[in-house]
C-alpha cells in the first residue's frame, strides 16, 4: 500500500516520506508494542508460513480539500483485481520489521526495502495484513490493485493517520 521512495512505488499506492523506523518510533510513543512479520516454520517439509502478528493499527488517508481534512479508511483505495470489491476492513498489524545486518551493521529492515505498509507480506514489513499472503503468486488467489476511482491524481498530497487499537 504505502513503500518509501526509490524501492516499491511500482507496486504501491503511495510513497512514504518517512523511513519505516521513524513510524516504528511514532507508533511506540503510542502505547502498542510490535509484534512479529511473517516468517517460515522449518520444522515442518515444506516450511510452513506463519502470519504477522501483532497489535491492530487502523489506517487513513487524510485529503485536504477547500481547507478541511477529510479522513478516507486506506481500505477504500485497494480493490480485487478480479472481483473488483473493495477491500474489507481497515485494519493492519504492527508487526514491526526486524534487524538485519547490512554491510557490518544493524539495519531496520523495512528501512532498506521500503516496506511500510503491506497488503501482502514480504516478511519485513512494519505494518501488514494479518495472513499468508505473500509476494509468491501461488500463495493466494487475490491480487490487490489501486481502485482508481477513489484516489486523487498522482502527485497529491495527502497524510497518512495511523491509528492503534486500544488494547483489550
Amino acid at each position: 500500500f504505502a513503500c518509501t521512495k526509490d524501492t516499491r512505488e511500482h507496486e504501491s499506492i503511495l510513497v512514504v516520506e518517512a523511513v519505516p523506523s521513524t513510524m516504528h518510533l511514532g507508533l511506540l510513543l503510542l502505547g502498542p508494542k510490535p509484534g512479529k512479520p511473517l516468517s517460515y516454520d522449518r520444522n515442518f517439509d515444506p516450511p510452513k508460513l506463519v502470519p504477522a502478528k501483532g497489535p491492530e493499527v487502523d489506517v487513513f488517508i487524510v485529503l485536504k480539500a477547500d481547507d478541511i481534512d477529510r479522513e478516507v479508511p486506506a481500505n477504500r483505495w485497494v480493490q480485487d483485481s478480479k472481483t473488483k470489491e473493495m477491500k474489507e476492513g481497515n485494519t493492519w498489524v504492527f508487526a514491526g520489521s526486524q534487524f538485519v545486518e547490512f554491510r557490518e551493521k544493524q539495519v531496520y529492515q523495512a528501512d532498506l526495502n521500503g516496506s511500510a505498509i503491506s497488503l501482502v507480506n514480504f516478511g519485513d514489513d512494519l505494518l501488514t495484513l494479518p495472513h499468508t499472503m505473500t509476494n509468491a503468486n501461488e500463495s493466494h488467489d487475490k491480487v490487490w490493485v489501486p481502485r482508481t476511482q477513489a484516489i486523487p491524481k498522482v502527485g497529491t498530497k495527502v497524510v497518512i493517520r495511523l491509528r492503534p487499537k486500544p488494547a483489550d
